[in-house]
């Protein structure tokens, strides 16, 4: 077979030819990589998949959606005529003409939450600069004229209108919190309505 393969070189070249590109598309088999959008498998049979790493404005996008900063209630005008009539008892009406803030609950009688804000807000009766007043869900047309003005939407509401002699204008302004109410933060929404100082100070943290 030798003796043959030396006495045509033709032969010889032609196993050659063969033999190298047998080996050319053996390397291109083996060497080539999955494509970077394909999961790739690991030795052990399982596929791994990847995914994109967010931008750092898609991750803060989505971390301000996750956890919303807390905000104090707007105060917000509630009604253009403090008079007594329909949907303003005169009681309220006496009471904001006087100076006194007035503070309106709106609850529900076998709400759990309701009856703990209730019991917080007639806590509120011994303060001279206070008027109270309650009503069931029921009863809230009766008191339409300030419900209506800062949009009541549920119940347990507090409504706390700010004494005339501090609403900045003509009309009265309001504020509704709702849900449950720690006993400090009830008062401290009537020392806010009494507030009579800027509300643009600087903050300068520690």
């Amino acid at each position: 077979m030798r003796q043959r393969l030396n006495d045509n070189p033709v032969i010889l070249v032609g196993l050659l030819v063969i033999g190298v590109a047998f080996l050319l598309v053996t390397r291109m088999n083996g060497g080539s990589k999955p494509p970077a959008d394909q999961p790739a498998a690991t030795t052990d049979g399982t596929v791994v998949t990847t995914e994109p790493a967010p931008a750092a404005g898609d991750a803060a996008s989505a971390a301000s959606a996750d956890v919303a900063p807390a905000a104090a209630p707007t105060p917000a005008p509630v009604a253009s005529d403090f008079k007594a009539g329909p949907g303003l008892p005169t009681a309220v009406a006496d009471a904001y003409a006087d100076g006194k803030v007035v503070t309106l609950l709106v609850y529900r009688e076998r709400g759990i939450d309701d009856r703990k804000v209730k019991s917080m807000v007639e806590g509120l009766r011994g303060r001279s600069d206070t008027a109270v007043f309650l009503t069931k869900a029921a009863g809230i047309a009766k008191y339409s004229r300030i419900t209506q003005g800062v949009d009541v939407e549920r119940v347990p509401a507090l409504i706390i209108v700010r004494p005339k002699s501090v609403s900045k204008g003509a009309m009265p302004e309001a504020t509704v919190s709702y849900g449950y109410q720690h006993p400090e933060t009830v008062q401290q929404g009537v020392r806010d309505a009494l507030y009579k100082g800027r509300s643009d100070l600087p903050y300068y943290p520690r």
